[in-house]
């Protein structure tokens, strides 16, 4: 099976670059929750771990000599299970720190139901808008690391990283990348976000792009407590004003800035962030 990892290079700026806007946007007013067993710490989700290039790369923050006193501490979602055990492993290639990372087997869509405004909802386990794909399923460890479902996820987010398949092999032909008309995930939640323009097939449902940034902002960013940072990693070719237009339509308030991620002089990537306090590089 063929895999796409982000070059290391982009990774580590990306986890970097999050990290210190989060904690920009924590000493301009952003809340923390002391009530929470992850207050001391930065606690950012990968939504699609993936084999693990972009989570190792934020976990690794905890090991750079200019590092905050706060740590950094990940949470890794991918819907395979091997795939989510090949990116433990590479973190132990890495060495990062076993408390620095927990792999969490779910849908993605199923994790961003679980959240709202950073904050883990209260009646998850219980909603009738959704069937949850893994519930609560046994606590395992591959290379050190927990491995398990939705019941190790955090009651906080400061941050959310989002690299969703972009659609196969062939998204750099399409000139202007469309996330809305490219990016296509499969959930079997049944009733979601209000705003969810859904196609069912079957038992599954289609989200688009769109929603899912509509998702995700509704999840993990709070413009009354000035909290929150959700970043999208897209292809080089994305358009955009389409980007911008359906940021407005999903619901995302405030600016947003498109970074191109460049390696030996040529633009790989384009890296959105979305938060009230961005960071210069």
């Amino acid at each position: 099976m063929w895999y796409s990892v982000t070059p290391e290079s982009i990774a580590n700026h990306i986890a970097q670059r999050m990290v210190k806007m989060i904690s920009q946007s924590r000493m301009n007013g952003g809340n923390i929750d002391t009530a929470s067993d992850d207050s001391n710490n930065i606690v950012i989700m990968d939504l699609f771990c993936g084999c693990g290039g972009n989570s190792i790369a934020f976990a690794r923050m905890n090991s750079r000599e200019d590092n905050s006193s706060q740590s950094v501490k990940v949470f890794a979602v991918d819907n395979n299970l091997p795939r989510l055990k090949m990116a433990a492993k590479n973190a132990a290639v890495y060495g990062v720190d076993r408390c620095s990372i927990v792999f969490v087997h779910a849908n993605a869509i199923e994790v961003l139901n679980c959240y709202r405004h950073g904050y883990k909802t209260k009646d998850e386990e219980n909603n009738e808008n959704y069937i949850s794909s893994v519930k609560h399923g046994q606590l395992q460890t591959c290379s050190g690391y927990k491995v398990g479902g939705v019941e190790l996820l955090p009651d906080v987010l400061d941050g959310m990283f989002l690299s969703p398949p972009w659609g196969g092999l062939s998204y750099d032909d399409a000139g202007q990348y469309n996330p809305m008309e490219s990016i296509i995930i499969k959930s079997n939640i049944i009733q979601g976000h209000d705003t969810l323009k859904q196609q069912v097939e079957g038992k599954f449902m289609n989200i688009n792009g769109g929603e899912l940034l509509g998702l995700a902002a509704n999840a993990v960013l709070d413009d009354t407590n000035s909290k929150g940072l959700l970043a999208y990693f897209l292809p080089r070719n994305t358009n955009g004003v389409i980007l911008g237009q359906i940021a407005v339509s999903s619901g995302v308030n405030g600016r947003f800035e498109m970074e191109q991620n460049v390696v030996n002089g040529k633009v790989k990537t384009i890296t959105a962030y979305f938060c009230r306090y961005l960071h210069q590089p």
